[in-house]
């Protein structure tokens, strides 16, 4: 049986369990600074946070803003397949944004590929229909998509690491983000601009759901979209949650 603590027990931070508290004071204490982004640079402008901490979590196939007096539908997730996993991205409208997929992974690593449906770059190609088969994307509805951003994972027992680069050219990458998920029984996890960090997420009390804060000026959703594959989602738009695994 549980023992009851006593009435003078200090209440843990709802980002604390009793396992991972060094985790989970690192999550408290981290201080979130306005992010940077150049024109362009997010997957969708209305994805962007303005407010000085924006608070968002996942609801099933959807994340939401809980901030305000009620909470704002943000984006939803399309999954498709079983062994190759793709996810279609609609914003609050229902239109679609992005198509993300794995198209690299290792026993300890991943890369992943986040497209728009529009050239990122002058002269940009779209992927063929022969690179969307390899994917396991067998129908694109006449839609034509083009590689933004990628991300790379490595990951431990306990940890991982992720970069997110944004795609400049042929075989060009330009640094934008990066995410470290900390040890802890929960998941937690801390992203950067550079060398400052924008962003914090943590599953709070007995909560499955993860929640993520972000400063001003950042692409939620690449974040979050960081986050999944930190958790070992394959197609790094919460294909884990939307099964519950997450």
């Amino acid at each position: 049986n549980i023992r009851c603590l006593p009435l003078s027990h200090k209440r843990l931070s709802p980002t604390k369990t009793i396992m991972g508290n060094s985790a989970g004071k690192q999550i408290d204490e981290a201080e979130l600074v306005a992010g940077n982004l150049d024109p362009g640079a997010a997957i969708a402008k209305t994805f962007v946070s303005t407010e000085k901490v924006t608070k968002i979590k996942s609801q099933k196939k959807t994340w939401v803003d809980y901030g305000g007096e009620s909470e704002k539908l943000l984006w939803s997730y399309k999954h498709v397949g079983m062994f190759k996993k793709h996810t279609f991205v609609s914003d609050s409208a229902g239109t679609e944004v992005a198509l993300m997929f794995c198209f690299k992974k290792g026993m300890t690593s991943a890369t992943n590929c986040v497209c728009k449906l529009e050239a990122c770059y002058d002269g940009q190609e779209a992927l063929t229909e022969e690179e969307l088969k390899k994917a396991g994307i067998e129908a694109a509805e006449g839609k034509s998509y083009f590689p933004f951003a990628k991300i790379e994972t490595s990951r431990t027992m306990t940890t991982a690491k992720c970069s997110y680069e944004l795609v400049t050219g042929k075989d060009e990458f330009k640094p934008l983000y990066s995410g470290e998920k900390l040890a802890s029984m929960g998941f937690r996890a801390l992203f950067k601009q550079g060398d400052t960090l924008v962003a914090k997420a943590y599953m709070p009390g007995m909560s499955m759901s993860p929640h993520l804060d972000t400063a001003a000026g950042v692409d939620m959703l690449a974040v979050v979209s960081i986050g999944y594959a930190l958790a070992g989602d394959e197609s790094s738009a919460g294909a884990l949650a939307g099964a519950g695994v997450i």
